[in-house]
């Protein structure tokens, strides 16, 4: 029975691991509820996600998830960039766009992953994650979400 449950266990991880590779570089849009999400993963499973409100209303922010947890409240992330690198507060679990400062460090960001390359995101908390942004352009219209500094406009 031991022998089985260690088989169980290994394979489970190994599946999880070929899932997180299958879905390594490719960018996806998910259409939700509320919001319009851009969205791909590395080969270990961290997550780089873009979302932007649908509701008429503004807003968007940027979600990093690294070994299945979020970014840290108060924290920042560093984005790193071929030829230009971001460090960008954290003051929930996502980086907010509700500053003109934010607002305008969003809009770089999304001109930064269209152009393509490797993106390397380190957060405040040493976690580090790659992201692909081939195919991104493809995915990610030309022109920047509204943001919720815009909206308040």
């Amino acid at each position: 029975m031991r022998r089985f449950v260690i088989a169980a266990i290994s394979l489970a991880a190994m599946s999880g691991g070929a899932m997180a590779a299958d879905r390594a570089g490719a960018w996806q849009k998910q259409d939700r509820k509320t919001s319009i999400d851009y969205v791909t993963f590395d080969q270990n499973g961290a997550e780089f996600r873009i979302s932007c409100d649908d509701t008429g209303t503004g807003g968007a922010m940027v979600w990093v998830r690294i070994a299945g947890r979020e970014l840290l409240a108060g924290g920042f992330a560093q984005l790193g960039f071929a030829n230009r690198s971001l460090k960008l507060r954290t003051p929930n679990e996502y980086v907010a766009t509700a500053t003109k400062r934010e607002s305008n460090a969003f809009k770089t960001v999304w001109q930064m992953v269209r152009k393509g390359g490797k993106l390397k995101v380190e957060l405040s908390d040493f976690r580090k994650a790659s992201f692909s942004l081939d195919g991104a352009s493809k995915v990610l219209p030309a022109k920047a979400c509204l943001t919720t500094f815009d909206s308040a406009r």
